[in-house]
């Protein structure tokens, strides 16, 4: 396929998926299952990763209406509270224990993105939940 495809759901159930994809090809939509071989070979992959329900671009409107899915909302980028620059690194230092740990455990571990880094002045900050 060299045209582009687009995420218009992620399912931890890989029967749901293609209940899904079966609705959509019935109507004619080109479907995609990204990972479905992989979540069928080993299922707490689906857990994990999930299959991706992707379309071509331009049988977005038409999937997502069939599936009763909404657009996602794009969320604002994050800009530095101190200078508002936008050149942020995310400083994910849990992220070597939680690899370590998987391994380990052989369980997916989360680990946390929310300490930043501001390229322009230094600054360093932990992104709080809104109230």
């Amino acid at each position: 396929m060299n045209e582009r495809l687009v995420t218009i759901e992620t399912y931890s159930d890989l029967t749901e998926a293609h209940i899904a994809a079966g609705l959509l090809d019935s109507a004619g939509i080109p479907v995609h299952l990204h990972g479905a071989n992989h979540v069928s070979a080993n299922w707490l992959l689906g857990l994990a990763v999930g299959v991706r329900l992707q379309v071509p671009l331009e049988h977005e409107g038409d999937a997502r209406e069939i599936l009763g899915v909404q657009a996602p909302i794009e969320e604002p980028p994050v800009t530095c509270p101190n200078c508002g620059s936008a050149r942020i690194t995310e400083a994910s230092s849990s992220r070597k224990a939680s690899l370590i740990l998987t391994h380990m455990l052989q369980l997916p571990w989360p680990f946390r993105r929310d300490r930043y880094l501001c390229d322009g002045c230094g600054h360093a900050w932990k992104m709080r939940a809104p109230a």
